[in-house]
C-alpha cells in the first residue's frame, strides 16, 4: 500500500488537487479532538487528505479501520496507538476496559507507514501541533454522518496540498533535469506551475521548444522565433518519439549558429549577373 500512495503522490495527487470540485470534505469533531479531511475516490481507492489538531490525551478519536491503509506524514508528528477492542468502540487505552493494545509509535514528518489489519481501532495524537497527513485506503470510509467543512476552508486545505506537492514536484523535476543539455527539445508542464509561474510564459504553454542554452537550473528555451529563459522545474525532457520531424535543418540550428551565421560576399556565385546581351 505504501508504494501505492506514493505512486498517487508522484504521479496523480497534484492534478486531483487542481479539481477542486471533486473533492468532499468532512469536520470530524465527534470528542474534542477535531480532524479536518477532505477526499476523493480514485478508482477502487479512496485518497484522504487530513489536518489533525492537538488535544489532550485522553480526549483522542478512535477509529476503525474498514481496510488496509497506507498513511504520509506531510507535516508534523504524531503517535498512533493500534488496538483491538473485544467489545464496544474503546474510550481509551486500558486493558480493563477490554481494550487490547498492540502497539503505538512516534511517526515523524515525511515517515509513511501502513495498517495491514481489517479489525482494530486506531488513535493518532499529534506532538505539540497541527499535524498533516495524506492516507490511501482500499475503500471508502462512511464519513456521511459528519458535517462537512466550510467552503472557504476546503480551499484553505486544498492550496495548502497543492503548494506542498507542487513543491514537491519541483524538486524533483530539478533533479531529473539536470541532464537537459544544448539542442535537447523540452515542454512546459503546466499542472507544474503556480499562477505566478505561468506569468510571462502563458504562450509557450503546449508548444515544443529547442534548447540553445543552460545556466544552472534556467533553460533557455527558443519557441518559434522567440527565446526565453525557464526554470526547469518547469520542464519535461522529451523522448526521441516526442520530437518535431523536420526535413528543414533550419529547423533545428541554434540560437547561436543562427547569430554566428555570416554570408561571404566574396563568393561569386551571389554576385549579381552583370553581364550584357551580346550585340
Amino acid at each position: 500500500m505504501i508504494e501505492k500512495l506514493k505512486q498517487i503522490e508522484d504521479k496523480m495527487i497534484l492534478n486531483l488537487l487542481l479539481n477542486v470540485d471533486e473533492w468532499k470534505t468532512s469536520l470530524i469533531n465527534s470528542n474534542k479532538q477535531i480532524i479536518e479531511r477532505c477526499n476523493v475516490q480514485v478508482g477502487n481507492y479512496s485518497i484522504y487528505l487530513d489536518f489533525i489538531h492537538k488535544c489532550e490525551k485522553k480526549d483522542v478519536v478512535f477509529n476503525y479501520y474498514l481496510s488496509k491503509s497506507a498513511s504520509h506524514i506531510v507535516y508534523g508528528k504524531y503517535e498512533i496507538g493500534v488496538g483491538i477492542d473485544e467489545g464496544d468502540a474503546p474510550s481509551w487505552i486500558e486493558e480493563d476496559k477490554g481494550f487490547k493494545n498492540l502497539f503505538n509509535s512516534l511517526i515523524d514528518n515525511g515517515n509513511s507507514y501502513h495498517i495491514m489489519s481489517e479489525d482494530a481501532y486506531y488513535y493518532i495524537f499529534p506532538i505539540n501541533e497541527v499535524c498533516a497527513s495524506v492516507t490511501l485506503c482500499e475503500i471508502k470510509d462512511n464519513i456521511d454522518s459528519f458535517e462537512p467543512l466550510s467552503n472557504q476552508k476546503k480551499l484553505i486545505m486544498i492550496k495548502w496540498f497543492e503548494d506542498y506537492y507542487r513543491n514537491r514536484v519541483h524538486i524533483l523535476k530539478v533533479s531529473e533535469n539536470e541532464n537537459i543539455k544544448k539542442g535537447d527539445w523540452v515542454k512546459i508542464d503546466e499542472n507544474a506551475m503556480s499562477v505566478i509561474d505561468r506569468r510571462g510564459i502563458e504562450n509557450y504553454i503546449g508548444k515544443m521548444g529547442f534548447v540553445i542554452g543552460k545556466e544552472k537550473n534556467f533553460i533557455d528555451v527558443r519557441f518559434g522565433n522567440d527565446r526565453t529563459k525557464i526554470h526547469s522545474k518547469l520542464l519535461v525532457l522529451l523522448d526521441s518519439k516526442d520530437k518535431p520531424v523536420s526535413n528543414d535543418k533550419e529547423d533545428i540550428k541554434t540560437e547561436d549558429a543562427r547569430q554566428n551565421e555570416k554570408i561571404d560576399h566574396m563568393q561569386k556565385d551571389l554576385w549579381p549577373d552583370d553581364s550584357e546581351d551580346e550585340i
